[in-house]
């Protein structure tokens, strides 16, 4: 979550202090207490860093691709009927709030989380809220058929 696609580097300092101003930041607008959030990535590697700085606050999963082990810790599935916090990246914020609308009842742009240093802003986390998540949003067997005959 802390740029890796953005092009910013972040030390090891930077990147600590990072972590908790993204978990500030989800303090700061309620969503660390309430009982049925839970917060999606849509790569592995994000969900990691995101649980990180969460630090067990909410349950944390992956909505794309291998979800490694969010798949077994926090199955899509498991959080049917729960509100989710989407980091919409990497790629387009509203592309990706079509691609899971139907999954819930309701779904938002809500402000991003702005990772900054002294005052400066070095990543800009896009934020969806969804609403009543559905139906698990997995890749659908179609798709995975079509993605796995593309790269015969």
């Amino acid at each position: 979550m802390a740029g890796d696609d953005q092009g910013v580097h972040l030390d090891k300092d930077i990147y600590d202090m990072a972590q908790d101003v993204g978990r500030r930041a989800l303090a700061r607008r309620g969503y660390l207490h309430h009982p049925r959030m839970a917060v999606a990535a849509l790569r592995w590697f994000d969900a990691g860093k995101i649980g990180f700085a969460l630090h067990g606050a909410l349950p944390v999963t992956v909505f794309s691709g291998d979800a490694h082990e969010f798949g077994i810790t926090t199955p899509p599935r498991s959080l049917i009927g729960d509100d989710v916090l989407i980091a919409a990246m990497p790629g387009d914020p509203v592309a990706i709030m079509r691609h899971y609308a139907s999954r819930f009842a309701g779904i938002e742009r809500i402000p991003p989380i702005a990772i900054t240093h002294h005052g400066r802003v070095l990543l800009r986390i896009p934020m969806l809220l969804g609403h009543d998540m559905l139906s698990w949003p997995g890749v659908a067997p179609n798709e995975l058929a079509a993605k796995e005959n593309s790269h015969e």
